[in-house]
């Protein structure tokens, strides 16, 4: 009783505590997790139990000191981490909300051992889960993809400046939407300029599915690795690059998303010649919600936000999600 059961203190770095057989919290005792975020993604530590009793009076504290601005909405934050059984519930979580505006969604906590930051007027009983276009659907042809040619530049700035796609630090990999080559059909690009230049994707929500359409601008073969994240520093290899100089290839990579939660794709180019990614269909986990969950304004319009979930101005510049949909206001 009184007692507090913390996931670490400074260190916050999605790393997992083991407390193995049973945990009985007595009623006065708090369970701590940290959270981080510096605007790009959130970072906590979780807990891993077998079996965990809560008797009631206990509290489940989120340390948000670490936590710069607001958290996105629909972040996840992942409290258990493998918890075999769990009896009980918690009296209260502090803090009470989110931010102002938000509230927290306890709906998964029993279940998979999350806890998702909403909209104040969220419902889980009006919420459905699909696959969705990662780009504007509007700009998507019938295979699904994106093509990051002139037609699209605008909006792959906006993308850019959102930082939705990043390149690397050294600056090989750069947005070309007007190269041209009498070997394509396609215009225009994301460059990859050499040995270790690199795009990044990145989405607040789960990916789950990436194919690619590269053209090897040079006289050796395609050569790169597709790799995925779930914080934008630890990366998995999903599959490799390959195919003949001087043609369109698409390499499919959406099998290696099942089951997993990457909400980063990083596409590397292996050899010294310059290769393009010409287009992408990526999609990922798309919330979508009943009419009682949709925040409305005065005047009856949707809620507007950036990509990054945070509330945005109804005339502010550049991409935004207004009623389940991406728009591009300039």
């Amino acid at each position: 009783s009184g007692a507090t059961l913390a996931a670490g203190d400074t260190l916050v770095n999605n790393s997992t505590f083991t407390l193995g057989g049973t945990v009985s919290l007595q009623s006065g005792a708090t369970v701590e997790v940290p959270v981080s975020y510096y605007g790009v993604s959130a970072k906590f530590n979780s807990f891993a139990i077998g079996t965990l009793k809560i008797a009631s009076g206990v509290v489940l504290k989120l340390d948000m000191t670490r936590v710069k601005g607001e958290l996105p909405l629909n972040t996840a934050i992942q409290v258990f981490d493998g918890v075999g059984v769990i009896s009980g519930s918690f009296d209260a979580i502090e803090p009470a909300i989110p931010a102002e505006g938000y509230k927290w969604d306890l709906s998964r906590l029993y279940i998979d051992g999350k806890i998702y930051v909403r909209d104040e007027s969220f419902n889980a009983d009006d919420v459905t889960y699909k696959e969705a276009s990662w780009f504007d659907e509007s700009l998507i042809d019938d295979g699904g993809y994106y093509w990051f040619n002139e037609e699209n530049a605008e909006t792959t700035d906006a993308l850019i400046a959102d930082g939705a796609i990043s390149f690397d630090a050294a600056g090989k990999a750069s947005s070309t939407p007007t190269y041209s080559n009498a070997s394509t059909t396609h215009t225009g690009g994301l460059k990859l300029n050499g040995s270790s230049a690199e795009v990044i994707f990145h989405c607040d929500s789960k990916f789950m599915s990436a194919k690619f359409s590269f053209f090897r601008a040079g006289t050796s073969d395609l050569s790169g690795v597709v790799y995925g994240s779930k914080d934008g520093e630890t990366w998995v290899k999903l599959g490799n690059i390959s195919g003949a100089p001087k043609t369109e290839v698409e390499i499919d990579f959406s099998e290696s998303f099942t089951g997993n939660e990457y909400t980063f794709i990083k596409v590397t180019n292996s050899t010294t010649a310059v290769m393009y990614i010409q287009g992408a269909a990526i999609t990922f986990e798309k919330m979508f919600t009943g009419i009682g969950s949709v925040s409305v304004s005065a005047n009856g319009d949707a809620a507007r936000y950036d990509l990054q979930g945070r509330k945005a101005s109804a005339t502010g510049k550049g991409l935004f999600i207004e009623g389940g949909r991406i728009g591009l206001q300039y």
